[in-house]
């Protein structure tokens, strides 16, 4: 373990690296990435695998001590450390990315439910317009449902349809039994004074 091999794992991780060795408890080598302004400030507790927050001249490190060699009489350790602003520094860019394409999605979902909600609604409202007219007693127009046969729409479409047509047969079924006898379909006494 040399600075040499500090150095080399600074380049490979991206995080500052510091070794530190303790023979009974006393140090005896530590070898650092960090400025020794730094390093002097750091004070690392012998806690195994925990992540550690320090503030430095306003700046904040997480560090993460780690265990490489351990006995009774020997100790050795490595913290790996990073500035948490350069970190989060990294991830702004980020979160302007993700704001653009929330917003993108949202404008686009609105548009589609629009289209959506305006093609359902529109079929619907000339439905609700044949009922209107159908039980107001006019059976004679026709319901307009082409560009919508193959859906639920279409289905309610054609069975509104099917069903003004019978009442229509219906009626006029009872109004020809009014008026006319039911043995020779010749016109009754109740025709002849109406007309």
């Amino acid at each position: 373990i040399d600075q040499a091999l500090a150095a080399q794992l600074k380049e490979l991780t991206s995080l500052e690296v510091t070794f530190k060795g303790k023979v009974h408890s006393e140090p005896v080598f530590e070898l650092t990435t960090l400025s020794e302004e730094t390093m002097a400030s750091i004070h690392v507790t012998d806690a195994k695998g925990e992540w550690l927050t320090m503030t430095l001249d306003n700046e904040s490190y997480l560090a993460l001590v780690t265990q490489l060699a351990e006995a009774d009489d020997y100790l050795v350790q490595a913290v790996l450390s990073t500035s948490l602003e350069q970190a989060i520094e990294k991830f702004s860019p980020l979160k302007i990315q993700m704001l653009i394409i929330a917003s993108v999605a949202l404008l686009l979902s609105a548009f589609i439910a629009f289209i959506l909600a305006r093609n359902i609604s529109r079929p619907v409202n000339a439905l609700v317009s044949a009922a209107e007219r159908i039980s107001s007693g006019d059976y004679k127009g026709d319901i307009q449902f082409n560009t919508y046969k193959q859906n639920e729409i279409g289905k309610l479409a054609n069975s509104l349809s099917q069903m003004q047509l019978g009442i229509s047969e219906r009626e006029d079924r009872i109004l020809f039994q009014a008026y006319h006898d039911t043995l020779t379909g010749l016109a009754n006494r109740a025709l002849i004074q109406q007309k």
